[in-house]
């Protein structure tokens, strides 16, 4: 969740840099630069999160751990509220801008991936 935080930040950080006027015309390539920067911290981090991942799974295989349904289920549906939110915010850039729709993609999946491990917890939390 901070690694998507981060990656949302930057993405609007450097939209944001990206369609400052140049006044000076020192700047021969402008601020596009920074959309590219942001993009490539986003890889990095997303990458990490798929490492971190992939350690835990492997650490914690055969075994099953013990999940609190309540606050799982209140921090879902919070998660859901604000992905929708967010999808609702970056609709309208994606079309214009390639950062601002990475972003809008990385949300939509983080809906659909949020979603999935809601159903897939709760149905293995009632099969118990």
């Amino acid at each position: 969740m901070a690694a998507d935080v981060v990656a949302l930040s930057s993405a609007l950080i450097a939209t944001r840099i990206a369609t400052r006027a140049d006044k000076t015309g020192m700047r021969t390539f402008g601020s596009y630069r920074a959309e590219v920067f942001a993009s490539g911290l986003t890889v990095l981090l997303m990458l990490g999160a798929a490492v971190y991942v992939t350690v835990e799974a492997l650490r914690r295989f055969g075994t099953a751990p013990d999940v609190a349904a309540g606050p799982m289920l209140l921090v879902g549906a919070l998660g859901l509220v604000v992905n929708v939110i967010a999808l609702l915010l970056l609709r309208g850039g994606a079309a214009e801008s390639l950062n601002v729709k990475g972003a809008y993609l990385e949300v939509v999946a983080d809906t659909v991936g949020l979603d999935r491990r809601h159903r897939g917890r709760c149905a293995g939390r009632a099969d118990r």
